[in-house]
């Protein structure tokens, strides 16, 4: 920007994956998660959301792909829980504390927001080359997520979601995924509805049609009892 910081950069026509970083910064906020902070506003005439960057010039981003790529792969006949163990044993090793708790709050949000592209480039970790030390990056690229584009007449709450990325491929059903977290339930509906009036003005500030909003607001409200039975939680 002007003032000679590095900015990051979310747009597209809609505005839709734009407010998804948003809103995922929003949970994430709420529930303890590093993230970076959005502001929603307009880049050659398209909705967009800005947020500093986090990288610098002794911090460097290492995408969890990054680390297959120098450790190994996890083995293709794994099932959904061994990925996951697999990911988390292999940035533990590197001396990053808290890694479970971590992943588990950005598979809570990922379920809650259907989000469809959590792909191994997009967690990861920050290496300062100075002290050679590491730790898990702020959550970010959350746009993919919420129906974006799809039109309201095609949305379907009830179909199941397929993400990524703890399954053969990098596919796998959201529900089967979430049954990985052990470390708590960190979103309730206490904290959708605590978040709802700015999400709704994000949506009518893009132009979302009245029936979209309406069915993302719900879409909300369902994932998170969903997110509970998935890990064993009665409600």
């Amino acid at each position: 920007n002007k003032d000679g910081n590095r900015i990051l950069i979310k747009t597209d026509r809609s505005g839709e994956l734009a407010v998804n970083e948003l809103l995922a910064s929003m949970l994430a906020q709420k529930i303890g998660l590093p993230h970076t902070d959005y502001k929603l506003g307009k880049d050659n005439d398209q909705m967009a959301s800005f947020g500093k960057c986090f990288t610098s010039s002794n911090t460097e981003i290492v995408h969890a792909l990054d680390l297959f790529n120098e450790y190994g792969f996890p083995d293709t006949s794994y099932k959904t829980e061994d990925y996951y163990n697999y990911t988390a044993k292999l940035i533990s090793n590197m001396g990053v504390q808290g890694v479970q708790e971590y992943l588990d709050k950005m598979l809570c949000i990922d379920y809650v927001m259907c989000q469809e592209d959590r792909h191994y480039n997009n967690f990861g970790l920050l290496h300062n080359i100075d002290t050679d030390t590491w730790s898990m990056a702020p959550l970010y690229d959350s746009g993919d997520a919420c129906y974006a584009n799809v039109p309201a007449k095609f949305i379907d709450l009830n179909a199941d979601v397929i993400g990524k990325p703890f399954g053969p491929s990098g596919l796998v059903n959201l529900n089967d995924q979430m049954r990985n977290v052990k470390t708590g339930v960190y979103i309730s509906d206490d904290i959708i509805e605590s978040i709802l009036p700015e999400y709704k003005n994000l949506l009518n500030e893009i132009g979302m049609s009245e029936d979209k909003q309406e069915l993302l607001i719900e879409s909300l409200h369902l994932r998170t009892l969903r997110m509970m039975k998935c890990i064993g939680i009665n409600y």
